[in-house]
């Protein structure tokens, strides 16, 4: 996908175990997206796996994203009702989740991801909201978020990630930045936030910061 751009918002509603929500692209599987951007919003609703991007959804196979943007907010709703399962929700201002690379990109709407869980029990959980990406086990380079990640979930047993540029992160971010606020409306069990990133196991970060004002000091 090259010179393209979306400007309708969108909202997936599923019970599925995996579904994704996208302002441009739902689930970007090995594929290239240049020179592109979205304004929409996009919702992830329901189901085991929820996914959502201010431009994807999940970005997966070794796909890419370069010179890219979103400034529409990406939400994740999940209502967890299906015992003994290991589920999670992940919402990013430009991709909710990433094993693919990210370059020269970035997001300016708002991240959030809403849990509830209706019966249970499961095994785990982990919920993560990043102003660029949710959950990043690829790479991102010279890239930036200025939206705000913000989780609401009500496990008791989960593990909760809020990132200003990267929810949890075992990928690599090289020369990015973020200004958006990172933080939680409510987590009953043991939440994490970050300025850049809420968690970070073995992941490689470099020539990174987080600032409150812009280069121009405003």
């Amino acid at each position: 996908i090259s010179d393209s751009h979306a400007l309708a918002s969108v909202t997936v509603q599923s019970h599925a175990t995996r579904h994704y929500a996208g302002g441009l692209v739902g689930h970007s599987g090995g594929g290239s997206i240049e020179r592109s951007y979205a304004t929409g919003s996009a919702v992830s609703d329901g189901g085991v796996y929820g996914h959502a991007g201010g431009l994807a959804g999940a970005l997966s196979g070794g796909g890419t994203v370069h010179a890219s943007h979103a400034t529409g907010n990406a939400t994740v709703k999940g209502v967890i009702n299906k015992g003994n399962l290991e589920m999670g929700t992940f919402a990013g201002g430009l991709v909710g989740w990433s094993s693919g690379s990210i370059n020269a990109s970035y997001a300016s709407g708002n991240a959030w991801a809403h849990g509830i869980l209706d019966s249970g029990p499961i095994s785990s959980m982990r919920n993560t909201a990043g102003g660029l990406a949710g959950y990043n086990e690829g790479g991102i380079y010279h890239s930036y978020a200025s939206g705000n990640a913000t989780l609401n979930i009500t496990y008791s047993f989960s593990y909760d990630y809020a990132g200003g540029l990267v929810g949890y992160n075992t990928g690599t971010l090289n020369s990015v930045y973020a200004t958006g606020r990172a933080g939680f409306e409510r987590s009953d069990a043991y939440p994490y936030a970050g300025g850049l990133v809420g968690g970070n196991s073995s992941g490689v970060i470099a020539n990174a910061y987080y600032a409150t004002t812009d280069a121009a000091g405003s």
